[in-house]
């Protein structure tokens, strides 16, 4: 027998066993679809987090664009958020914590992303972790 022959059938016999088992949890990820922050004064925000089950609906007010808030409730979402200018004038973003059963993502958008009400193109979206895991 030749070697290359025998490459060939240790390949076809091994892939199989390689590959993921057959119970391994599907990898999901959450989406935040048409991410919206208008301002006048307060800052409404207006998105849906789609995940592979379900799609919530999450809709809330803040003092306005360089607020942080915290425990505000989608559905069975958690959402918090911080805003940041350590980079500068023109430089801003807001890092987002949203958490639901032990999960959790962290979502940014940049000011610039952030215009007038506008739904921020594409969507975003993030693989989830188990809270505290980094």
């Amino acid at each position: 027998m030749q070697y290359t022959t025998i490459l060939a059938l240790i390949t076809a016999i091994a892939a199989p066993a390689l590959a993921a088992p057959a119970g391994a949890p599907a990898i999901t990820t959450w989406t935040l679809r048409d991410f919206t922050r208008a301002c006048n004064g307060a800052c409404t925000y207006d998105y849906t987090i789609i995940t592979g089950q379900d799609a919530t609906p999450c809709s809330y007010t803040a003092a306005g664009p360089q607020a942080s808030y915290n425990n505000v409730h989608c559905g069975a979402f958690t959402i918090s958020s911080n805003w940041s200018g350590q980079f500068g004038p023109g430089q801003g973003f807001q890092t987002l914590a949203v958490v639901r059963d032990g999960q959790i993502v962290y979502p940014g958008y940049s000011d610039a992303e952030l215009v007038n009400g506008q739904a921020v193109v594409p969507d975003k979206a993030f693989q989830p972790q188990a809270v505290g895991q980094f």
